[in-house]
Formats: structure tokens, sequence, C-alpha cells
């Protein structure tokens, strides 16, 4: 997996801001805008660079009452996706 073993960090060439229980995210260099929904939202605020993959997993799973299978499958296409966009990026886990 190619998650296993990471933790995920917030680009540095980003802003966001919360609103109402949906993050806002500015891609400053592109002038974009991404609305996360609730449990985007979730995801975003744990990725603190110090987290790793499956700590966010766990916390889904536990916050949203769903398997680990699904919470799993979901924060990986989610933090691909995001990761697609250079919003977050990857580093080892020490």
């Amino acid at each position: 997996m190619l998650w296993k073993g990471k933790i995920p960090f917030k680009s540095p060439e980003v802003a966001w801001r919360t609103v109402d229980g949906e993050s806002i995210i500015v891609l400053t260099k592109e002038s974009r805008v991404i609305v996360l929904n609730e449990v985007g939202t979730y995801i975003w605020e744990l990725i603190d660079g110090r987290r790793s993959f499956q700590e966010i997993v766990t916390a889904v799973t536990e916050e949203f009452e769903v398997s680990a299978l699904r919470a799993t499958e979901e924060s990986a296409a989610f933090l691909e996706e995001i990761a697609a966009k250079g919003i977050i990026f990857l580093k080892d886990k020490d």
C-alpha cells in the first residue's frame, strides 16, 4: 500500500480555513479553491505532519463508525486525490 508507513503533511503552498464544518483550501500558485465535505475536513484537520496514515484511518473509523476497510479505502482515495493536486506530500515515518 502506498500509504503504509507514511505520514502526510500539508504543502506550504496552500492556504486554508474551516468555515461551518467545511474546509476551504486555496492553491495559491494556481488561484484554485477546493471545498472539502465533513469527512474530508475531518481528515484534513488530522494531517499535521505527525500522524501516520494508519492513525488517521483509526480516527476516521472511530469518528464516523465505519469499518476499518471502508475507512482505509476512502481515506486512501481522498489522500491520493489531494496529493495528486500538490496539496499534501508524504514523508517516511521516523
